[in-house]
């Protein structure tokens, strides 16, 4: 059980006794970021974003956005590149997000299913007085997927 940002208690994991010879599908954690945007500083909102082409095929069973305090929004979307569609979405953004983002789970009946090829982007947005880039600020997504033991990090292309 965990905690939430306002005192709610989520499920986020169950455990139970199993039969050992039972057939286990591997799942790994996979992050995908923007490392190179340069926020100006002039108190105007400012929004980067980028894409990572997913490498197999995989199912995502949990997505997050990370961000910090000067976030005010972030939105990720997959499919074939040119014809995404928004799968997640935290608007707006509230500094305590940093820590305990709002969740997206599947179930593991229906996936959210993606093919090799297909790509991920992610949009973010913030609103700064100063200027910001990377690591005092982020654009992260951030997902469990299966079947995978391993996912290398993407540091996405900004488009």
């Amino acid at each position: 059980v965990h905690d939430g940002a306002h005192g709610e208690a989520d499920r986020l994991l169950d455990l139970a006794v199993v039969d050992p010879s039972a057939h286990f599908q591997p799942a790994a954690p996979w992050g995908t970021a923007h490392l190179s945007f340069q926020i100006p500083g002039d108190a105007q909102e400012y929004t980067a974003r980028y894409r990572c082409e997913v490498p197999a095929p995989i199912n995502v069973a949990v997505a997050y956005g990370h961000m910090h305090e000067w976030g005010t929004r972030l939105s990720m979307a997959t499919g074939a590149l040119g014809a995404t569609k928004e799968f997640y979405r935290a608007e707006p953004w509230d500094p305590g997000y940093r820590d305990d983002p709002p969740v997206s789970v599947w179930d593991t009946a229906s996936p959210l299913q993606l093919a090799k090829g297909d790509v991920l982007e992610v949009t973010c947005s913030w609103k700064s007085g100063q200027p910001l880039a990377f690591p005092q600020e982020m654009c992260v997504g951030l997902y469990w997927v299966y079947p995978a033991e391993t996912i290398n990090p993407c540091a996405g292309v900004p488009f």
